[in-house]
């Protein structure tokens, strides 16, 4: 009996050991795929970020409508207007960590009911004006690259850029509103229109704007139809974005750290 129970006693214990095994094995490779999921999520919000910038950068520079030529010229620019821009973030982000621990320091104050520190305040205001300075440098050190990039584009490119074609779109329903508008009405809101908008700078005096707005009024729906581009085209620059704005435009485009790629991408696939 007793050489009997010794075999089956080795036999359980060997099946509780090799069931051990098993569990440690089940966990062990369980854990790496939870981790690997995790890191799968983060990893895939992180590409949904990356191609919702894609895409609304791809609208913006579809909308401008860039030739094979245009695109291939921007790429080494574009590239030397983002190097700029991360060489001066890094600048700036040295400034801003040195604000922290004051930032820290006065919430603290603010929370226990304590006036805040005079030292405190004025090293905060020092280091907002560090940061002010180095925001203007990079402004200064831009213009040179998007003066580049406005002689690549053109100057309806440029304004389309900046929200031309909401200047279109406004100067589309300013004509439509004018030639909807009865004849007695017409006589008196016109001319006080066109002395409002008048931009003399723009070569569109009062008088110009009048002859548009009669222009548009004057041509039958079908004549209209044709012509409705052309003649908003010549009211648009009243809409038109300022320079600054354009400025605007054009960096945060331009200095966007992906846009390089896409460009690339789209010569590619423009010179197929």
């Amino acid at each position: 009996m007793a050489d009997a129970t010794v075999p089956q006693r080795a036999l359980h214990g060997s099946l509780i050991l090799c069931l051990l095994v098993t569990t440690a094995a089940v966990l062990t490779s369980c854990r790496p795929q939870y981790t690997s999921d995790r890191r799968l999520a983060r990893t895939s919000v992180s590409q949904v970020d990356n191609l919702r910038a894609d895409v609304q950068l791809l609208h913006r520079l579809n909308n401008i409508g860039l030739s094979l030529a245009q695109t291939k010229d921007l790429i080494p620019v574009v590239n030397q207007l983002h190097s700029l821009k991360v060489q001066y973030e890094q600048r700036k982000n040295a400034v801003v960590t040195q604000m922290a621990p004051l930032l820290v320091n006065k919430r603290e104050m603010l929370i226990g009911g304590q006036p805040v520190s005079g030292a405190v305040d004025q090293q905060l205001e020092e280091l907002e004006t560090k940061v002010e300075r180095i925001e203007a440098e990079l402004a200064g050190e831009q213009e040179a690259y998007v003066q580049k990039i406005r002689e690549i584009l053109t100057p309806e490119q440029v304004d389309r850029l900046a929200g031309g074609s909401d200047a279109h779109a406004r100067a589309r329903e300013l004509l439509t509103w004018l030639r909807e508008m009865p004849s007695s009405s017409y006589a008196d809101e016109a001319p006080v229109h066109a002395e409002l908008l008048a931009a003399p700078e723009l070569g569109l005096d009062a008088e110009v704007l009048q002859g548009i707005f009669d222009t548009a009024r004057d041509l039958s729906a079908d004549k209209y139809a044709l012509a409705q581009e052309r003649l908003a085209e010549r009211v648009a620059p009243l809409y038109s974005a300022a320079d600054e704005a354009e400025t605007r435009a054009i960096v945060e485009t331009f200095s966007n750290g992906r846009v390089a790629t896409i460009l690339r991408e789209k010569a590619e696939a423009m010179a197929k």
